[in-house]
């Protein structure tokens, strides 16, 4: 692929050749929150990124992010020590499902800029990456002592609980970069609170101001969650949240209330939310309670003849 500088591709000047001729070769024009987002991280500045599921956001943060460690670790290649020296990135997620992000993001990029260089006959250094929940193995602990890695995936709760040791403390002296996601959920409740004082406290151990970047779906309003992000720092917010059209209507499933051939309108409810779900590829129905949520369900399933409908109880 020409990877020559175009308007398409010019938000990557900043990118080594390698990381911008592989991502323009397997993955393609930068979506929107990357455009936007990668020469704000480049330049050092934080970031808030606000951008509906599935734009690449994550990968907008994660990106630039390697490429710095990778070239941070190719102009220390002769000094051992400086390349296991500590934490470069922290990326910190209130879920504990952080596998796939992991794998998109972060693992997958790795195995295809070391396909990439092989097949040029060279090679690039080493990223190691560790994850740090509840769940984590004590024996995987351990060993993130012993061999710090460059990339710390982990959680608010299990990132407090690392700053309370004092061996596990020292490993945040070279941290430079630090990614919060799915901020919108954690930027009002107690949760958000204590994360805005453990990022304070890395950035106190590494003894200069971190590069925070924010990743975040539709929150409002947005500059209250750039002040959470930031700490009353500067930060730049970049929105790529774009309203999509609602389509409303109100529809009846009979002609007259007054005249139902079962004497309930269930049975034609049931009619038309098939019809429904039969014309299009995915279809959430949303009632009053468990009780209408388990009979619209059972209902449907009896007209279809199978059990297609789920219920979910709860908030959603």
């Amino acid at each position: 692929m020409n990877s020559r500088k175009t308007p398409e591709n010019e938000c990557m000047q900043g990118f080594s050749p390698l990381v911008r001729d592989w991502f323009l070769e397997n993955i393609g024009e930068p979506s929107e929150p990357q455009k936007r987002g990668w020469p704000e991280i480049a330049s050092g500045r934080n970031v808030l990124i606000c951008s509906p599921t599935g734009s690449g956001k994550t990968l907008a943060a994660f990106l630039k992010c390697l490429d710095w460690i990778i070239s941070e670790k190719n102009s220390s290649a002769n000094n051992q020590a400086e390349r296991n020296r500590g934490i470069r990135i922290i990326y910190i997620s209130p879920l504990k499902a952080l596998n796939n992000d992991i794998y998109r993001n972060l693992e997958l990029p790795l195995s295809g800029l070391r396909q990439k260089t092989s097949e040029q006959g060279l090679e690039i250094p080493e990223v190691k990456i560790s994850v740090r929940t509840g769940d984590t193995p004590q024996k995987e602990r351990t060993r993130m002592l012993k061999d710090p890695p460059d990339i710390l995936i982990t959680t608010p709760e299990s990132l407090f609980i690392m700053l309370t040791s004092d061996s596990y403390r020292k490993l945040f002296s070279t941290t430079e970069y630090i990614i919060v996601d799915e901020i919108h959920s954690i930027c009002s409740n107690k949760r958000g609170v204590h994360l805005s004082l453990s990022i304070e406290r890395v950035e106190r151990i590494a003894g200069k101001p971190l590069k925070r970047i924010g990743l975040t779906a539709t929150i409002n309003p947005l500059e209250e969650a750039a002040r959470f992000l930031s700490g009353g720092r500067d930060v730049t917010v970049i929105n790529c949240d774009r309203k999509r059209p609602l389509e409303l209507s109100l529809s009846l499933p009979v002609k007259d209330l007054k005249v139902l051939p079962e004497n309930t309108v269930w049975p034609s409810i049931y009619a038309e939310l098939m019809a429904l779900v039969r014309a299009h590829r995915s279809t959430l129905i949303f009632v009053n309670n468990r009780r209408v949520a388990e009979m619209v369900a059972a209902g449907m399933n009896s007209l279809a003849g199978e059990p297609f409908v789920r219920t979910h109880h709860g908030s959603v």
